[in-house]
C-alpha cells in the first residue's frame, strides 16, 4: 500500500482485515449474520436486489460488503477476474464502479459514523483505483493461484 502512494494508517488496516477476512472462504460471499440465507447472495446482483427489503442497518452492511467484495476479488483475483470477463462475467471496470459507488453510500451512514468509518469509506470510494491497484501488485508478487502451473517448474516436485 505504501509503495502505491497510499499512506493512511486506519485505510491500510481496514485493507488488511478485509484480506484476513475473506481469507476464510465461508466469508467470501455472505455474512455471518445471514447463514440461513447461503444460497441467496452468492453474486454481487444478489446483494443489491437484497437491499430492497433491506432495513437501513443491514442496507449498510449489505452495501459494506458489496464494497470490500468488489475489492477482494477485483484486487486479489483480478487475472480471473479478466479471463471471466472475456467468456461474459463482470469485468474489473464493473467491480470499480460498485465498490466506489457502495463505499461512497455507507460513509455517509450514521453507522460508518459511529463506528468511525465514514473517513474509510469515504477514502476507499475515492482511492478504489489506487487501491485495487495495490492489491494486483501483492497477489502478482505473493501468490500464486494459477491452476495451471507445472509443479516441477515451481519446484514443488524435486
Amino acid at each position: 500500500m505504501q509503495q502505491a502512494g497510499i499512506n493512511d494508517r486506519k485505510l491500510c488496516d481496514y485493507v488488511g482485515s478485509l484480506l484476513e477476512t475473506f481469507s476464510r472462504t465461508n466469508r467470501l460471499l455472505v455474512s455471518d449474520e445471514d447463514k440461513s440465507d447461503r444460497r441467496g447472495r452468492q453474486y454481487i446482483s444478489d446483494l443489491l436486489i437484497a437491499l430492497k427489503r433491506a432495513t437501513p442497518e443491514q442496507a449498510f452492511l449489505l452495501r459494506a460488503h458489496a464494497g470490500n467484495y468488489s475489492l477482494f476479488v477485483s484486487g486479489i483475483f483480478h487475472e480471473n477476474t479478466n479471463r471471466r470477463s472475456q467468456r461474459g462475467g463482470p469485468d474489473i471496470k464493473f467491480y470499480e464502479q460498485i465498490g466506489r459507488s457502495n463505499y461512497e453510500l455507507v460513509a455517509s451512514h450514521e453507522t460508518a459514523r459511529r463506528c468511525e468509518l465514514d473517513d474509510v469509506f469515504e477514502s476507499l470510494a475515492d482511492r478504489f483505483h489506487d487501491v485495487r491497484l495495490a492489491l494486483n501488485e501483492l497477489s502478482d508478487r505473493l501468490l500464486n493461484l494459477d491452476d495451471n502451473i507445472d509443479p516441477a517448474k515451481a519446484g514443488l516436485i524435486r
